[in-house]
């Protein structure tokens, strides 16, 4: 910050003396006073710039409101605007806090949206998505002032995004509205009684109960379906003329030994799998840590293959373009899904995993370390230590568990090499 003088020397205020007026030293600040309107003062930077400024005492503090740049302001007319100022302060108008209140007024959707974005340390996924509702379902809001946007507009718009794209849709798009507006709210607005943006309008949903809350998934593999599942995954692994069958089978298995998210497993690197040391690490996870697992002797096993194999990608399981993740595997999904005639999502297997990890009585910390769950809230597990050895016990478990519901021993470990 640029140190003022203590005292503002007067002066008169005309263009010939204004224009005249040296620049201060370096790293200063100087002000010049208008013996006929103290309260009007001239602010000169060490780069020769030229402002004008009121100082008045408001509420107890001075406080330096600038009224404009000199040329572009004159002399004369900077006297007018100055007493206008002073008039207002008179009758307990703050103008510092009324024009934070007009800007507040003025700031658009799509302008804090901007901003949010810029400030916060948000994840590539999460901008996407956070863009895709505000081309699509807040598309026509972009423009307005953010403070003219309403409760009744909100219940409006998230009654119609259920109707036509579904509850779970329509609770998103109000969440992400809410979040650019308390985004705003805290870097734009004024507090107290200057504030101009004290409701959040998404809040009208929570006090009529509108949200829709579409229950939550709890489908999961079960005990009786895990043979013919695994029997399935197994036939796409041995198919050795069928490269990306291989593939997709140990993505499969893998995500299900290690109740990952599919994002996780698919976009695992050779670089974050230490087989001599026998764990894979899944860096900056959802909940902004990174997830450690020790992986079992099925694991290792597999991985070892996989990387024997490997032609150069730096994905375990690379898509298509070994340069990129595998993406969406839904022909070799709906595979497993006819052979085995069990149904499933990628997040189905990460449920299979907590439910066999329950089922074997592992402990509650084991369980939530394994599922890389927050823990932070737990005052004891505060005092528990995250030695990842403790872990590779209950992944083993895991692992016997599934291997012991195959219809043969074990899946025949698989490259993905074409057979010449």
């Amino acid at each position: 910050m640029i140190p003022d003088t203590v005292m503002a020397e007067p002066i008169q205020f005309n263009k010939k003396i204004i224009d005249a007026l040296p620049s201060p030293a370096i790293g200063t600040r100087h002000y010049y006073e208008d013996p006929r309107l103290p309260a009007l003062r001239l602010s000169v930077t060490d780069q020769g710039a030229k402002s004008w400024v009121v100082q008045r005492r408001i509420n107890g503090q001075v406080k330096r409101i600038t009224l404009g740049r000199y040329p572009a302001l004159t002399p004369e007319n900077a006297r007018k605007r100055c007493e206008q100022v002073c008039g207002d302060i008179a009758q307990g108008i703050d103008p510092q806090s009324e024009k934070l209140k007009e800007r507040t007024q003025q700031v658009k959707l799509e302008e804090a949206f901007e901003e949010m974005l810029r400030v916060r340390t948000l994840r590539p996924k999460t901008q996407w998505v956070y863009r895709q509702i505000m081309n699509a379902a807040l598309k026509d809001w972009q423009a307005k002032p953010i403070s003219s946007i309403t409760g009744q507009m909100v219940a409006d718009r998230h009654a119609k995004l259920a109707k036509n794209s579904g509850g779970a849709y329509a609770d998103s798009a109000m969440r992400t509205f809410r979040s650019i507006w308390n985004f705003a709210q805290g870097r734009y607005d004024a507090e107290g009684e200057d504030a101009v943006l004290t409701f959040n309008p998404v809040k009208r949903l929570s006090k009529t109960k509108a949200w829709a809350r579409p229950k939550r998934r709890e489908t999961y593999i079960r005990e009786h379906e895990l043979p013919a599942w695994l029997a399935a995954v197994e036939k796409l692994r041995s198919d050795e003329w069928d490269t990306m069958g291989k593939r997709v089978g140990d993505y499969l298995l893998l995500t299900l030994l290690t109740g990952l998210r599919r994002s996780e497993s698919a976009g695992l690197l050779w670089t974050h799998v230490d087989l001599q040391g026998q764990t894979l690490t899944v860096p900056d996870t959802k909940n902004y840590s990174d997830h450690v697992l020790p992986l079992s002797s099925q694991l290792t096993q597999l991985l070892v293959a996989r990387e024997a194999n490997n032609t150069g990608s730096p994905y375990v399981f690379p898509g298509e373009d070994d340069a990129k993740p595998l993406h969406e595997p839904r022909y070799q999904m709906r595979r497993v899904i006819d052979q085995s005639g069990t149904s499933f999502t990628m997040h189905d297997l990460r449920r299979t995993f907590a439910t066999i990890a329950e089922s074997l009585d592992l402990s509650h910390y084991a369980l939530k370390r394994l599922l890389n769950h927050r823990i932070t809230g737990d005052v004891t597990a505060g005092y528990i230590g995250r030695n990842i050895e403790r872990l590779r016990d209950p992944m083993q478990r895991i692992s016997d568990f599934v291997y012991e519901r195959l219809p043969s021993s074990k899946p025949a470990l698989n490259s993905d090499h074409v057979k010449a």
